[in-house]
């Protein structure tokens, strides 16, 4: 009976797609998004916020309580993803922007609509159909599902920071030079646009702040220990002693996991708290990470990175293998126990907090030149500019009849 309860609410899922696709668009209608409606984040917050502060009428879909009230409380527009409000949005919106996939909003009422996919990072690690490992897109259920649901998806845009992330997003997600926005990161406007500012994380006094930001293991489901992976009284011994603050933030599926730092002053765990990460990024002098495309945005900061691989081997083995020769494309120097870690801290604190001297090949990399500063007047200016096509086609189309 569930099976068959399943396959009936799939069914009604499908046919609602086909059925919005009836509905006018209004193309001066632009709802966003993100981490299965999760979370007020990412760069569909970035660029929403951008869409409000230039008049347009922005609207946000969320599944959660806590974000529907904190926007709310600041007068910012806003729906339940599957409230009746929601569901009108969803229905007109001539664009949906998203940053995680389709049910970052009410996914069953978006048929029609220009779907504009401004990813939740660069990938270092592969997605989509290139992920082999997992594979969950070459399954013959999630086959039969892409041909369900091609014609009312059709219109679809990948964002891009470069011309290199552009040729993998062309495999990984399977679209054509033309579905592909090389614009840039709108999350990443917020280092240049005056917009962040420096905060305290915690009531003790410090000098710098080094943010531990890991990517998930399996989708989380293989923890991140935290009392294994670091000696946390030598390294609050010597955060003490240097005035640092070492800020834990795992990634977003590691959300259930916590650490007792309870006798450790200058190590706190934000992973469980709705902590902004490009905030947080912009706050740390030093970033520490792994495979995680995190460290990607924090290259615009030209600070240095540490990149704590304790897992290299079986990670590539049992998860996720990388697009890139990771030695290659990790500007910083690649640990692989505490002590070698410990031991980097140590020179920079002795040495300074320096970048090395590949970081910048890195980040040409990664970003073209005219996409590492604000980006945002871009997608504002495709999708205008689109509208403008559509608004001509359409009184095209009426004079005909």
């Amino acid at each position: 009976m569930n099976i068959i309860n399943r396959r009936l609410k799939y069914i009604m899922k499908v046919l609602c797609l086909y059925i919005s696709m009836l509905w006018k668009k209004d193309y001066e209608l632009y709802v966003f998004g993100s981490w299965f409606g999760e979370k007020f984040a990412d760069n569909a917050k970035y660029l929403y916020l951008y869409f409000l502060h230039h008049g347009k009428n922005a609207v946000w879909i969320t599944k959660s309580n806590d974000v529907y009230e904190q926007l709310k409380s600041l007068n910012l527009p806003v729906a339940m993803a599957y409230s009746r409000e929601g569901r009108k949005y969803c229905r007109k919106a001539g664009f949906v922007f998203v940053c995680t996939g389709k049910n970052d909003l009410n996914e069953n009422w978006i048929g029609g609509s220009t779907c504009i996919d401004l990813q939740h990072g660069v990938p270092l690690k592969k997605v989509m159909y290139d992920d082999t490992i997992n594979g969950l897109l070459l399954t013959p259920k999630y086959k039969l599902h892409s041909f369900l649901t091609k014609l009312p998806l059709r219109k679809y845009y990948a964002a891009s920071s470069s011309s290199t992330m552009s040729k993998i997003f062309k495999s990984a997600l399977r679209i054509n030079d033309s579905q592909i926005l090389q614009f840039g990161l709108p999350r990443n406007d917020c280092f240049f646009d005056g917009t962040l500012s420096k905060v305290k994380y915690c009531d003790i006094p410090y000098k710098k702040m080094i943010a531990y930001m890991p990517t998930h293991r399996n989708t989380g489901s293989t923890p991140i220990d935290i009392n294994k992976l670091f000696d946390l009284k030598k390294l609050n011994d010597f955060c003490v002693k240097n005035e640092i603050l070492f800020v834990i933030k795992k990634h977003f599926y590691h959300n259930d996991e916590s650490t007792n730092l309870n006798n450790f002053s200058n190590i706190i765990d934000l992973t469980r708290q709705q902590c902004d990460s490009q905030e947080l990024l912009f706050n740390a002098d030093m970033l520490i990470s792994d495979y995680s495309g995190i460290y990607i945005d924090y290259l615009l900061l030209n600070r240095p990175i540490i990149f704590y691989a304790y897992d290299y081997k079986k990670y590539l083995t049992t998860d996720r293998n990388l697009y890139f020769n990771y030695e290659e494309v990790a500007p910083g120097y690649i640990v692989q126990d505490f002590e070698t870690l410990f031991e980097k801290l140590n020179d920079a604190v002795l040495k300074g907090f320096c970048v090395q001297d590949k970081h910048y090949y890195v980040k040409d990399l990664f970003f073209d030149k005219n996409n590492q500063g604000q980006v945002s007047e871009k997608y504002l200016e495709f999708v205008t500019l689109l509208s403008l096509q559509k608004s001509k086609k359409c009184s095209a189309s009426n004079k005909k009849a």
